[in-house]
């Protein structure tokens, strides 16, 4: 067991963690071309960037919008998404094993911090996959790897939650460990191939968006074409 835990902290994180950051790469680099050749197709060059900035900042942290549409769904997607990004990367006995595998280091927050948000995250996560067996539009919209995404966040986050709290744990300490450590690199390595992806890329995806909206040449002309409209717009 000890082998499979070296190996799973050292040589394994290591290259889910490379591969998490190269898919990433790669795909920020397309929403940067994407922005870029959006610009470029625009009819309008004039794009109010100041105010296409103010509204990717204030979508990608709506603390003053989760009450206007479904806030409860709101709020449990917003917490769900705090958690899933500050227990990981800021969580003290997270940052050790960081440092011990890509040699940084950052501040971080302690145990006593670390608890209640693994509890609150592991809460949204079962109220988000409940609210998609029961609420008829979520399950609508959802599909079966929906479901299975919220399955494999919830592995790292309880498990992590148990490893924290021997006492607790049902399963010998090393091999809840090593459940944990690889259940958080399964979820590394889907990151930059699934939607998790948003999480880390909201930001330029939305200001893709909000600049691909602005309508290309003769786009007009063109629908009004397919429609079989020509000449009343």
């Amino acid at each position: 067991m000890e082998q499979w835990l070296a190996f799973a902290k050292g040589p394994l994180f290591r290259f889910t963690f490379t591969l998490m950051l190269l898919g990433l790469l790669r795909l920020f680099i397309l929403q940067v071309w994407g922005i870029v050749e959006a610009y470029l197709r625009a009819s309008d060059k004039n794009v109010p960037m100041k105010s296409l900035l103010k509204t990717t900042f204030i979508w990608t942290f709506p603390v003053t919008r989760l009450h206007r549409i479904r806030p409860f769904h709101s709020f449990t997607s917003f917490f769900f998404h705090v958690g899933m990004i500050l227990v990981p990367i800021f969580f003290d006995e997270h940052i050790g094993m960081w440092e011990k595998s890509v040699g940084r280091t950052w501040v971080g927050f302690s145990k006593t911090v670390a608890d209640p948000l693994t509890l609150i995250t592991i809460a949204a996560i079962i109220t988000l996959f409940m609210m998609r067996v029961i609420d008829r539009n979520s399950r609508f919209m959802s599909d079966a790897f929906d479901y299975l995404i919220l399955v494999l966040l919830f592995i790292p986050f309880t498990s992590g939650y148990l490893v924290s709290h021997p006492d607790m744990c049902p399963l010998p300490y090393n091999l809840m460990m090593l459940i944990h450590i690889l259940s958080a690199e399964v979820i590394l390595v889907l990151l930059p191939f699934t939607k998790l992806a948003h999480v880390a890329l909201y930001a330029t995806v939305r200001l893709s968006s909000d600049i691909a909206w602005r309508f290309v040449p003769d786009a007009g002309e063109k629908v009004a074409a397919a429609l079989g409209r020509e000449g009343r717009v």
